[in-house]
């Protein structure tokens, strides 16, 4: 099973990737989507699936 911390750490890459592809309005409303405002304020349960929709 892959550690929470993991995939904090993959969420935040990917935001970042994705920021520098589309801008941060698209990181943002996801992590909005999900309550959150970054990783640290995501569910750990909602982890998996927060950023899984859009890469």
């Amino acid at each position: 099973m892959v550690s929470t911390e993991r995939w904090k750490i993959s969420i935040e890459n990917t935001a970042a990737y994705i920021e520098g592809q589309v801008g941060a309005d698209t990181v943002n409303a996801v992590f909005a989507k999900y309550g959150a405002t970054s990783v640290e304020d995501l569910c750990p349960l909602l982890l998996l699936g927060s950023f899984q929709r859009i890469v």
